[in-house]
């Protein structure tokens, strides 16, 4: 048990590293992902370095190749869309699930005491306000109760998280997100669900759309750079 404790702590920063430079195509389509390369990067065995891999290869992010070894895929705007598709579908779920069964006043007040907050831009990165932004659909999964949804959210959000550091570099995006997360609140408490749809929609897919800039725009540096 502690062995595979030990292990799992040593994958998971090099699963995230590896799937950051992917994501932001430092590691660009068909590079090889050499074994004894990252071992040295990482500076550990090649088990962890062999299960981040396999982790990535189900993502869809690499593949492998017999006897040659991991390759880093093409990833696909169509593939980012999905992933925010599917995000929306169960995330919709999840907050007509609170309008019927009530968000916990403790939950609620966490969460409209933190994004109300005036001076969050001045002492967060994007990297922080990226975990904030999670943690607030988090808590509203939590909140629900069911836990299959709760950990297909989980998995998204570790999947799109490097999407969503490149959303809060976007100028603007923080004072629109606090103003969709306390209308989100605000909609739930009232229990008016057509506006919570829209408001829903709108935090959703206007990150989706500032990553779609910035991913073409990352994709053409690759090809000129």
């Amino acid at each position: 048990m502690k062995n595979k404790l030990q292990s799992e702590s040593l994958v998971k920063p090099v699963l995230q590293d590896i799937r950051r430079k992917i994501l932001t195509w430092e590691f660009p389509p068909h590079f090889q992902l050499i074994e004894e390369r990252l071992c040295q990067t990482y500076n550990v065995s090649r088990s962890p370095i062999r299960q981040a891999l396999t982790h990535l290869e189900a993502e869809g992010l690499v593949e492998k190749r017999p006897r040659i070894g991991f390759f880093v895929k093409q990833v696909l705007l169509h593939d980012i869309e999905e992933l925010y598709e599917l995000r929306f579908a169960l995330e919709w779920q999840v907050v007509k699930g609170l309008v019927n069964k009530e968000l916990p006043e403790k939950t609620h007040q966490k969460l409209f005491n933190c994004w109300s907050k005036t001076d969050i831009e001045q002492n967060l990165s994007a990297e922080q306000l990226a975990l904030l932004d999670e943690e607030f659909h988090t808590e509203l999964a939590k909140a629900h109760g069911n836990k299959m949804i709760l950990n297909q959210i989980r998995l998204i959000n570790e999947r799109i998280f490097v999407f969503r550091e490149i959303d809060f570099r976007q100028e603007g995006r923080l004072a629109d997100t606090q103003k969709e997360h306390l209308e989100i609140l605000r909609r739930i408490i009232a229990k008016d669900l057509e506006y919570l749809e829209k408001i829903l929609q709108k935090n959703i897919f206007s990150g989706l759309g500032n990553v779609k800039t910035a991913v073409i725009q990352l994709i053409a540096k690759s090809y000129i750079g």
